[in-house]
């Protein structure tokens, strides 16, 4: 039956066990994955630490001062959002046959996790808030000099265009080396994200020894995630490290992210606290009748914000290759 149309003056939250907030959770990387943080205003700071050293005293001698710097970076909240017009038509001659309505929804949550997952992941330019690239990517980070952290741009950044044989392994190596090898490792908090391209690319890819360094159904794990601490998935595995895959870990054409991009497609290897989402509300929907008309616009929206950590907690390869 066709979920009746209701006039609503303000924005209800989509619950948490609704289709469309399992799509959103299983289709993007970074609803699932990321470091939430609570945005009560479109703009918060949130602390990067520097971490703070160690050294050995002498007994009765003064205390070695730590010289690490702190600083912050800054989560701005942009909305993603789309609206649905249905005429009474519609409604009514689909009733008894698919619910427009839930139909609707999961078709826009699966459309907004990729374009989230690719404004995070794959967008290559500078990241504005309030225009078509809202966030400075993970990729835009990692090929971006970060003086204040430390980080040299492109030196965790490792570009192919084959991954067949033992050629790919040491390819794959060298991306998993470059953040295991930095000080923001953590064998817990260590994940892969990769464009589902990568499954085909890494099925050729075999270890010194000639073995497949993937099979989809070896070596599988539970992760758990962020959008709530019971949810989790079963994934697989590279290197002892669950993989995630989604089609927003690409880089995004024209720099501008899309839920549907076409550019080189990403691995990314990394601590996962390091990525943080920052939530300002959504998703949530609302329901309006256009003055005048017999249509019913269905509106969705969800306020994101978005800030790698430090860029040193993760590491790229991208595939340049046909």
């Amino acid at each position: 039956m066709s979920t009746p149309f209701r006039s609503e003056s303000a924005w209800i939250p989509i619950e948490m066990d609704s289709g469309v907030v399992t799509r959103i959770v299983q289709t993007s990387a970074i609803e699932f994955l990321a470091r939430r943080v609570v945005m009560g205003t479109n703009a918060r700071a949130v602390p990067r630490s520097g971490g703070v050293g160690s050294s050995v005293t002498a007994r009765g001698q003064a205390y070695t001062n730590d010289d690490s710097t702190d600083d912050e970076v800054t989560l701005q909240a942009s909305k993603f959002a789309q609206g649905v017009p249905l005429t009474d038509e519609d409604l009514s001659d689909l009733a008894g046959i698919i619910d427009v309505i839930s139909t609707r929804g999961a078709d826009w949550a699966g459309s907004y996790a990729i374009h989230l997952d690719n404004a995070c992941l794959g967008a290559t330019g500078t990241g504005v808030r309030e225009t078509a690239t809202p966030f400075t990517s993970l990729y835009a980070a990692l090929t971006s000099a970060d003086s204040v952290a430390g980080y040299t741009a492109n030196a965790n950044v490792t570009s192919v265009s084959t991954l067949a044989g033992t050629a790919g392994y040491a390819s794959i190596m060298t991306a998993f080396a470059a953040y295991e090898e930095s000080r923001y490792f953590s064998a817990d908090r260590s994940i892969v994200i990769a464009h589902p391209r990568f499954k085909r690319l890494l099925r050729n890819c075999v270890d010194n020894l000639g073995r497949p360094l993937f099979e989809d159904a070896a070596g599988e794990t539970t992760v758990t995630g962020y959008q709530d601490m019971a949810s989790s998935r079963t994934v697989p595995q590279i290197l002892d490290t669950p993989v995630v895959f989604s089609l927003g870990s690409a880089i995004s054409t024209g720099g501008v992210p899309s839920n549907a991009p076409t550019g080189s497609p990403l691995m990314f290897i990394g601590n996962r606290d390091h990525a943080i989402l920052g939530v300002r509300s959504g998703p949530e929907t609302k329901q309006e009748r256009l003055p005048g008309t017999d249509t019913v616009e269905l509106m969705y929206r969800s306020r994101r914000g978005y800030h790698t950590g430090f860029p040193q907690a993760w590491s790229a390869l991208v595939y340049t290759g046909s």
